[in-house]
Order: C-alpha cells, then sequence, then structure tokens
C-alpha cells in the first residue's frame, strides 16, 4: 500500500487526538473504584485492596502519610510508622514527619505531653528510666523511684504511691503479712470461680428435682450429685490458679489454698445443704399425683439457692475490700486469715443485700407452699412443720453451706450458721 500526503496527516491528526483522550474515559467520575488496581481520574494510587496501613488508603486511594491518622507500617519512603495521631505536631508524643513514639528515641524532650524527665533510649525497667503505666504512648519516660508505679531494681512491690500501711511501704518493700496487688487479684478472681462452681452445682440440683418430680430420672441420688456444668465451672478455676493472674509474684500466703479444694468445697457444701432438706434419698413429689408438693419442693430449691449465691457474693465482695484495705491505708489491709475473717463475719452480719434475698425467699416459699403436708418432703431435722419453721430451715442451710463453702475453699475460720 503506498500511503500519500494526505493520508499521512489524516493518520498523524489522529494519533494526537488518541494521545489526547482519557486512558479510560468509561471509568471517570462515579465509575471509579478504589480498590480495584486501576488508578482512574481523582486516585493517586490504587494497590489493588481495599486495606489501609499498607501505603495506600481506603476508600480515597490516596497515598499514606505521617498525620493522616492511619498508623502505616510500610510507608514509601521511610520507616514504618509507630504512630499516627492525625497531625504533624512534635510536642504531643508522636513526632513528625517520620511518626515515631518521643519516649523512647534516647533524647529528652522537655516540651512532650507529658514533659520528659528522663529517656535513655530503651524499654528496659530498673536502669535509671521505668516505663509510665499512666502513659497513652509507649516508652521508658519515667525516673526509676519507688511509687511510680513499676516494680524495678531491689523493689518487691510498688502500688504506685510512697504511703505505708497499704501492704508495700515507703520503701517500695512488702510488709509481712500484707498481699500484692496480684496476689489480692490472684486470690479475687479463685473466689469468683468458687462462687462460679456453687451457682453450676445449686442449678443442676434444681434440674434434678425437676425432673424428678416429672418422672424422668431414674435415680435420684445419682442424678444430685456433680454435673457436666459443675465440672466445667471446676475446670475454670484450673485455669485461673495456673494462669497469669496466680503467677509470677508466688501464691498468696494465706486466704488461699487450690483449684481442687476449692472446686469440691463449692460442690460439696451445696450438695449437703440440698440434702439436710431433703433428706438422703429425698422423697421427690410426683408433680402428676402431687402438683403442690412438687412446687413447693421446686421454689424451696430454688429460693435456697438464690440466699446461697447472694450470701456468697456478698462475702466475697467483702474479702476483696478486706484485703484491700481503706485509701490510704485506714482501715489497714487484713494481714492474717483471723483479720480476714474477722471483716468477712462483721460485713454479711445484716448486710442489706442478704436481708433482702431472705425476705423475697420467705414470701416465694410461702406462696408455693401454704396448705401443702411439709413433713413428708423434706428433712431439715425434722423440724419443717409449717412454712414459717421450712422457710427458717432454707434460710439457715443456705448460709451455712455458702460460709462453709469459703471457710474450706480459702482455710479461713469463719463464724458459720
Amino acid at each position: 500500500m503506498v500511503w500519500n500526503g494526505s493520508r499521512a496527516v489524516l493518520l498523524g491528526a489522529l494519533l494526537l487526538v488518541f494521545a489526547a483522550w482519557p486512558a479510560d474515559p468509561a471509568r471517570s467520575g462515579s465509575l471509579c473504584v478504589c480498590g480495584d488496581g486501576e488508578p482512574c481520574e481523582g486516585e493517586a494510587c490504587d494497590d489493588g485492596n481495599t486495606v489501609s496501613g499498607d501505603g495506600c488508603s481506603d476508600p480515597s486511594c490516596l497515598p499514606e502519610v505521617c498525620g493522616d491518622g492511619v498508623t502505616n507500617p510500610d510507608p514509601a519512603p521511610g520507616p514504618g510508622e509507630e504512630c499516627d495521631d492525625g497531625n504533624t505536631s512534635d510536642d504531643d508524643g508522636c513526632t513528625a514527619p517520620d511518626c515515631q513514639f518521643d519516649c523512647g528515641d534516647g533524647e529528652l524532650d522537655a516540651s512532650a505531653a507529658p514533659a520528659e524527665v528522663c529517656d535513655d533510649g530503651n524499654q528496659t525497667n530498673g536502669d535509671g528510666c521505668d516505663d509510665d503505666p499512666s502513659a497513652t504512648s509507649p516508652g521508658n519516660c519515667t525516673v526509676t523511684a519507688c511509687g511510680n508505679g513499676v516494680i524495678a531494681g531491689i523493689e518487691t512491690c510498688d502500688d504506685g504511691n510512697t504511703v505505708s500501711g497499704d501492704g508495700c511501704d515507703a520503701s517500695c518493700i512488702i510488709v509481712d503479712g500484707f498481699l500484692t496487688r496480684k496476689q489480692q487479684a490472684c486470690i479475687n478472681a479463685v473466689n469468683k470461680n468458687l462462687a462460679g462452681v456453687a451457682r453450676a452445682q445449686g442449678g443442676e440440683i434444681s434440674k434434678c428435682v425437676k425432673d424428678a418430680a416429672a418422672g424422668n430420672v431414674a435415680d435420684v441420688l445419682t442424678c444430685l450429685v456433680e454435673g457436666p456444668k459443675t465440672t466445667k465451672a471446676g475446670e475454670v478455676t484450673t485455669r485461673t490458679v495456673t494462669g497469669r493472674k496466680c503467677t509470677g509474684e508466688g501464691l498468696p500466703p494465706f486466704a488461699f489454698t487450690d483449684a481442687p479444694t476449692v472446686n469440691g468445697a463449692g460442690s460439696d457444701q451445696v450438695l449437703e445443704g440440698a440434702n439436710a432438706l431433703l433428706g438422703s434419698p429425698p422423697a421427690i413429689a410426683p408433680k402428676a399425683s402431687d402438683k403442690a408438693g412438687a412446687a413447693c419442693q421446686g421454689e424451696v430449691i430454688r429460693q435456697y439457692d438464690a440466699v446461697l449465691g447472694k450470701w456468697l457474693g456478698e462475702a466475697v465482695k467483702a474479702k476483696k475490700n478486706a484485703l484491700k484495705g481503706g485509701k490510704r491505708g485506714t482501715p489497714s489491709p487484713a494481714g492474717s486469715p483471723a483479720e480476714l475473717a474477722t471483716g468477712i463475719d462483721a460485713a454479711v452480719t445484716d448486710d442489706a443485700g442478704i436481708t433482702r434475698a431472705e425476705a423475697r425467699a420467705g414470701t416465694r416459699i410461702g406462696r408455693k407452699c401454704e396448705g401443702v403436708s411439709l413433713e413428708p418432703l423434706f428433712d431439715c431435722g425434722d423440724t419443717a412443720t409449717d412454712v414459717a419453721s421450712l422457710t427458717a430451715c432454707v434460710l439457715s442451710e443456705a448460709k451455712r453451706a455458702a460460709c462453709e463453702a469459703l471457710e474450706g475453699a480459702d482455710d479461713l475460720d469463719l463464724t458459720c450458721p
């Protein structure tokens, strides 16, 4: 084919038109999609995903830079960002232009917020510059000293103050008899587990009585003993004792035993109280022929469980407060099993929450058991001859079981009903 001059001019004009035309007119404006891997109008980058923090932000497809509020681990160019607080100020703990934490860079910055009083360029405690537990950004910019909340050097405790009488003295040495915060946290967690075991055992007893009344239980004694929910609750106790809450500073020297003892105390005492109420073996009223008797027995076990749980919950709370002590060491923390037991006994006496639970139990037992022949259905030392005596028996057994469960779990000498 021979190209003449006019054809060559036409081809040149067409090439100029195509060169000036957008690469993809159909992808301009609202059809431009960030994350499809094809940069188009309004996009400065498009890396084929909608993930922020990889250099190209979503949903704007703009390069990520220090100060855009996104901590980018791999910007280009420059080191990975350690922080990004949405500005380029150097006085707020996150410095520009590379978004690095100010504390820990080895340069003392008095204009930082909070102002640095030391900066040794590392993350090691006890070398003159420690972590600040209250800081919003990491780094060792707190002078090593008793009362800064960091256990370092010769310190055996550091509770964030230099007040004596709270278990950690003004020299940050543990006072004999007092428990550290971590040891207290271990005890508090295990006591919550104890309450969980008791609740699980009480719930399984209540279900057993209900199923037996419906004729769905072949052996009531087997049904009443520890079931799968109680076993599962006990496994939680074991994990707590072997986990981080109870390791590192040694197990508490008092008010603490071990996981098997805690679990056994929680389940055994609840079952013992139920046996005292119903007898062993219990005479479960069949719902088909004695609907009122079955309803009465079911309500008695529910209220027994409710009062037991309330008493145990309040006692555990009292124990926590007694170990912690008051503000500025007044009253001082319990430093011995005897002091702790005294604190628990005093707290549960005339406790408002327990009193309300007892009143509620009396009302509901009266509603379900009034007019029912009680003696064939309950043991209670042969004293449950009317609703008042039955209610008294329920309350006494509930508080006794809860008290002896805590007493056995923690090796304490409480004043139990």
